[in-house]
């Protein structure tokens, strides 16, 4: 499994983007991104929503590593339509 740290620099390197490019945009030192990235610390509960806007995620997934925002295989075979129940209407 993933840590904070590994997601974060794994998002930030699929941009294409330095530390210092992150840093800039969150308004804090490079040497910070670097901590999180080797999960040395973390970053503050206040800079979590900026941080996934700039990485194009969600909180959920920077912290989880899933996205809870995609269905389900569950919820997907939950919500199916039992085809004896279904009707379909043919205009001519």
């Amino acid at each position: 499994m993933d840590s904070l740290g590994q997601r974060i620099a794994e998002k930030r390197k699929a941009k294409e983007m330095k530390q210092e490019e992150l840093a800039d945009m969150l308004g804090i030192t490079a040497q910070a991104v670097s901590k999180w990235e080797n999960d040395v610390s973390c970053p503050d509960i206040m800079t979590l929503p900026k941080l996934a806007r700039i990485l194009d995620t969600t909180t959920d997934e920077l912290l989880t590593g899933t996205d809870t925002h995609a269905p389900t295989e569950a919820a997907i075979l939950e919500n199916k339509k039992d085809p004896s129940e279904v009707m379909i209407k043919i205009l001519v």
